[in-house]
């Protein structure tokens, strides 16, 4: 297995990597390697794209993000060692902090790597307000003002 850069080029080849519940990955891997505060690197073998990740850095902060196995690659390290490559760049930027979002088939990867649960969140899809059901009036829509 070789760890390298993920090229701006290769993004479009990311689409078996797709998992069904998530947001369109392609998207996000075309940002994150047109940007230079991201770090998005692809594990491959077999001369093909085993996995990927990304980190993000601002200041001494890192956000881990998008680690993907494909499924015909799992239960071989490679999520290990791609979370392992992404922390590397992390702290060779002086990174003190590192996050991560964590889906259930990652959890227990990150979590032998030291990662510790601080928070939790629910992801919320298709939720249709029922008849009667408003959105609170405490809501508003952003506004310049408010940065």
């Amino acid at each position: 297995m070789e760890i390298t850069a993920l090229k701006p080029q290769e993004a479009p080849l990311l689409g078996t990597l797709q998992p069904p519940d998530w947001s369109d990955i392609l998207q996000k891997f075309e940002f994150y390697t047109g940007s230079d505060f991201c770090f998005p690197i692809k594990a491959a073998q077999d001369g093909s794209i085993a996995g990927v990740g990304t980190a993000l850095v601002h200041q001494d902060v890192a956000w881990l993000a998008h680690i993907i196995v494909h499924p015909a690659y799992r239960n071989r390290g490679i999520g290990t060692t791609i979370t392992q490559k992404l922390l590397a760049i992390a702290r060779d930027r002086k990174c003190e902090t590192i996050y991560l979002c964590a889906t259930k088939l990652g959890a227990r990867v990150y979590k032998k790597l030291g990662f510790e649960t601080e928070t939790e969140y629910l992801f919320f899809r298709n939720l249709n307000l029922g008849q009667g059901q408003t959105v609170s009036s405490r809501i508003t829509s952003f506004k310049m003002e408010h940065r």
